[in-house]
């Protein structure tokens, strides 16, 4: 008979609340960057030995040999605020499963700690309370969170333990899942729950900024590792997700050791090096989107590599629309021989390519549809040069082989020009050099590699040039904090990041 029996369950969604359009039942049960809702059995048979947060939970606790008990887990594209009934009905659905499992020792999830729902701000610590009220006092709530995590003292006082990725790109899921169940185990083992200390920094951090593959994030994964073996402690740095206009965003510092004179240890180390590094994330910025073309002009002249070009504001993963055209007409404008831009999310665009088939030319206004103000379609004739049905396998250790699903995709040229655009009919981030495969392509024969994304493209994309330029091309992930007109952040938090530590006194 196995020790402990441990409810599993995932309800994820990182909410640009700048973004109009809300994400709905459907959008949680949509099969793109991710599985559509999942119950059971096929949690377990889904999520093994997959490395993301949930496969390493599930690892941890089949090498354990723990009963487990799967609810529902599901997560959606980031987008805008979530639906109140959308994700009442989800999160009802996962308390009625807990409820008729019986008692259990503990419960891990696996969320996100940047959704916002309809009326309210800090949807996971509502999660975690409503967790709290069906279980009771004595069983021992756990959860794994996103690196962007928006996280609130409500939501620490309401868990016995929350562990967050490290990295970014995530490419240590499975490792932050594996962490959460092993803490997990390692209580109930010892009948106590740990001691903990949260702290938030008083300054926001841009999302092109947070990169941990670079100064100072690079540093500061340095320091947790330090702390945890000092101190015998398990921490947590969240960088923040910045377009979210909730009282508690903003980077945060989480701790869990045996004793709080422990926890209290580990976070003073991990806080006093996140504040003595300010001034560094504030000479982290964008160049205008003119300029950065040239530059990867210019670049692709001199060192005849590809460049890539990062249109973070449009950045999908960010809950923009990935729509945006701004990329596109600049290197229309500048001649650009040689460009590929991926992924322009245009439903109707694909539909009409894979009608009129390989070789046709086409008449489209592409993209622009979305909710940015400052963007409008490309009018424009365009000629077909591949077709894709969107599935395929990730490649990049974030990714990591996950099945995804852009569905139907269209290579597009625009015509009289070197310029081509890849067109997706789900709306997800170019994260991984297979979509470029997919439709037939040669990264490293591409002068111009355009992405919508901020940050998880280097998991994949950095091995094919170091060469890559940072664009302010509109999109509604706004990559300058001050530039957001935000109504409810609290005032004790500054919107960028101080350049010298005497202007942060």
């Amino acid at each position: 008979m196995s020790r402990y029996k441990i409810a599993v369950a995932g309800l994820i969604h990182e909410t640009n609340t700048f973004t109009p359009t809300p994400t709905t039942y459907a959008d949680f049960d949509l099969f793109g960057s991710s599985p559509p809702i999942l119950r059971g059995e096929k949690i377990l048979s889904t999520f093994r030995d997959v490395g993301s947060s949930m496969g390493g939970i599930l690892d941890a606790l089949r090498r354990a040999d723990v009963e487990i008990v799967p609810l529902l887990w599901c997560a959606a594209q980031p987008g805008g605020i979530v639906e109140g009934e959308t994700f009442e009905r989800l999160l009802n659905e996962i308390i009625t499963a807990l409820k008729a499992a019986g008692p259990v020792d503990a419960v891990i999830l696996d969320l996100h700690g940047a959704m916002v729902v309809e009326n309210i701000e800090d949807a996971e610590y509502v999660i975690l309370d409503r967790i709290r009220h069906a279980t009771g006092t004595e069983t021992f709530v756990s959860a794994v969170l996103d690196f962007h995590g928006n996280i609130s003292r409500e939501m620490v006082e309401a868990s016995d333990f929350l562990v967050a990725y490290r990295t970014y790109p995530h490419i240590d899921m499975g490792e932050a899942g594996i962490r959460t169940a092993t803490g997990t185990l390692r209580y109930l083992a010892n009948g106590t729950k740990p001691a903990k200390a949260f702290a938030q920094l008083p300054y926001l951090i841009p999302i092109h900024a947070q990169c941990t593959l670079t100064q100072p994030m690079k540093g500061l994964l340095k320091v947790m590792e330090s702390a945890d073996k000092a101190c015998d402690a398990v921490t947590s740095l969240l960088s923040g997700f910045p377009p979210a206009d909730i009282y508690d965003c903003g980077p945060s510092v989480l701790a869990y050791a045996p004793d709080q004179k422990r926890a209290d240890a580990a976070l003073e180390q991990v806080l006093s090096a996140a504040i003595m590094a300010e001034p560094a994330f504030a000479g982290i910025g964008l160049r205008s989107g003119n300029e950065a073309v040239a530059y990867a002009l210019q670049r692709v002249k001199e060192t005849r590599k590809p460049v890539i070009v990062v249109d973070t504001q449009d950045n999908p993963g960010a809950g923009a629309t990935s729509d945006t055209m701004g990329l596109v007409e600049a290197l229309l404008d500048q001649n650009a021989p040689n460009a590929v831009v991926a992924v322009i999310h245009d439903p109707d665009a694909a539909h009409q390519a894979h009608a009129a088939g390989m070789g046709a030319t086409l008449s489209l206004n592409l993209g622009g549809r979305g909710d940015s103000a400052d963007t409008r379609p490309l009018q424009g004739i365009f000629h077909v040069e591949a077709l894709g049905n969107g599935s395929f396998a990730g490649t990049g250790a974030y990714y990591n082989n996950a099945e995804l699903n852009f569905g139907p995709m269209a290579l597009l040229r625009v015509a009289d020009s070197g310029v081509k655009v890849i067109v997706g009919s789900h709306r997800a981030q170019a994260g991984t050099q297979a979509i470029l495969r997919h439709l037939g392509l040669d990264p490293s024969q591409i002068d111009i590699v355009g992405l919508k994304s901020s940050v998880h493209f280097l998991a994949d994309f950095e091995s094919l040039t170091p060469d890559i330029v940072y664009a302010a091309f509109p999109g509604l992930n706004v990559a300058d904090p001050t530039q957001l007109a935000y109504r409810h952040i609290r005032s004790t938090v500054r919107r960028k990041p101080s350049v010298t530590l005497d202007q942060m006194s």
